[in-house]
């Protein structure tokens, strides 16, 4: 038999600036009642950077309020091991002195800046669902059952202030060749696709590096350039990333947002998906198996073994 647990909602705004403070308002209306020494848990990601809720200090930063309707005290505590990896950051409100009746409210504001705190300091790389777990143990038995939907926030990369130069590490004397150049904020997030720029070509070997005009009014350098005097570089030196992770296991977005992203970065050869033994295997699979055909180029490499590792090679060159 399934109780009503109740309905979570977050008030106002639900687009974040990456590393801003920020205020939110959480919102619990309560469905089976929760008895007295029951619990309520909101429970975030293991992957996230955000400021630590505090509750002792209203005008220090990351200052939380917690407020009720019910005729009982909240006894709050935040404990960053207080629930099942991944979802084992969390915030613990205990019901003490009476009981939450049906229909009653708590109410949740991160970042309360009533009494001069600057907000909640929101986490510093984007995702697409910033997601607020609720759990409760209505009968005060310690076993939780977890409220749907949850509300999400959405992180955004904030404003573009640093420039970055992207250059191959090895390239051929007179050999033309591709370069992009990318704008980021402040925590190093992509605020748009990179452009892509052609280069004639180096007319000597040696080490170069290329220099771009940059967001400061100043020039930003690339990586440096290895010019060889072989006609044909033989040993092919790439860039990849060797253990990315998503939400559906400790990292955050999707599988298929990581499939759909890495084609996009500055000639990023190969990617692979690493995933963790607590997830269900045949979820895993399907997740891994949809994204990776959304945006794999005809000559690439797929592979799922046993291991659960999934991984594309968009680029194979003799």
């Amino acid at each position: 038999m399934r109780h009503d647990l109740g309905k979570v909602c977050i008030l106002g705004a639900r687009r974040v600036v990456a590393g801003a403070y920020t205020t939110v308002r959480y919102r619990y209306t309560v469905g089976h009642p929760i008895d007295d020494t029951g619990y309520i848990k909101v429970v975030f990601r293991f992957a996230g950077d955000f400021g630590i809720p505090q509750f002792d200090a209203p005008h220090a930063p990351n200052y939380c309020r917690i407020e009720t309707t019910g005729d009982c005290r909240l006894e709050v505590r935040w404990d960053p091991k207080g629930n099942v990896r991944p979802w084992d950051r969390t915030m613990v409100l205990k019901v003490m002195s009476g009981y939450l009746d049906r229909g009653d409210r708590v109410m949740i504001v991160f970042g309360d800046t009533s009494a001069g705190s600057p907000g909640w300091r929101m986490q510093t790389f984007v995702e697409d669902t910033f997601e607020f777990r609720t759990l409760v143990d209505p009968v005060a038995t310690y076993q939780f059952r977890i409220v749907t939907p949850s509300p999400t926030l959405r992180i955004v990369p904030g404003l573009a202030v640093v420039t970055r130069c992207i250059a191959p590490s090895r390239v051929v004397v007179d050999a033309p060749f591709d370069f992009w150049v990318q704008e980021e904020d402040r925590w190093g997030n992509p605020v748009r696709r990179p452009r892509r720029l052609r280069h004639p070509g180096f007319a000597s070997a040696g080490v170069q590096r290329l220099s771009v005009p940059a967001l400061d009014g100043g020039e930003a350098q690339s990586n440096p350039i290895e010019v060889r005097a072989e006609s044909k570089i033989r040993e092919g030196r790439f860039w990849a990333d060797l253990h990315g992770q998503s939400e559906e296991t400790i990292g955050s977005n999707t599988a298929r947002s990581y499939f759909r992203a890495c084609p996009k970065f500055p000639d990023s050869a190969a990617s692979d998906f690493l995933a963790r033994d607590f997830t269900p295997a045949k979820t895993l699979r399907r997740h891994q198996h949809q994204a990776s055909q959304e945006r794999i180029p005809h000559n690439s490499l797929i592979q799922c073994d046993l291991s659960l590792t999934c991984a594309y090679l968009d680029r194979i060159d003799n």
